[in-house]
């Protein structure tokens, strides 16, 4: 091996560790994003079913977006509105990435009888 390629395979190797470790940083971000979207959305499900059932219950002491407030806990209630007999949740979930940024994902569900 000459002395001008000398110390080539360590710069390759850096670039290489490089590029996985976007890789794995781009994936981690998606991930995160992937899951308050669930969140988000599983969070208007509850909510507006829990809504609908004591909308339609005539033995509910709760009223409809009482009860959506009760169960929607992974994720922050940022509306619920009653439209006739059917009951509308919109719900948002936050994911950090240190310093860099915060996403507000949001969730709509709707629920009752058509």
């Amino acid at each position: 091996m000459s002395d001008r390629e000398r110390g080539s395979g360590t710069v390759l190797s850096v670039a290489i560790i490089g590029v996985i470790s976007a890789l794995a940083l781009i994936l981690a971000t998606l991930a995160a994003g992937f899951d308050a979207k669930h969140r988000a959305d599983s969070a208007a499900d509850f909510g507006a079913l829990a809504a609908a059932e004591s909308l339609h219950d005539p033995f509910s002491s709760r009223a409809p977006c009482e009860a959506a407030a009760l169960v929607v806990t992974d994720a922050e209630l940022v509306s619920c509105t009653v439209r006739g007999s059917r009951v509308v949740v919109e719900t948002q979930a936050s994911v950090t990435f240190g310093i860099i940024a915060t996403w507000r994902l949001t969730g709509i569900a709707e629920a009752g009888p058509r």
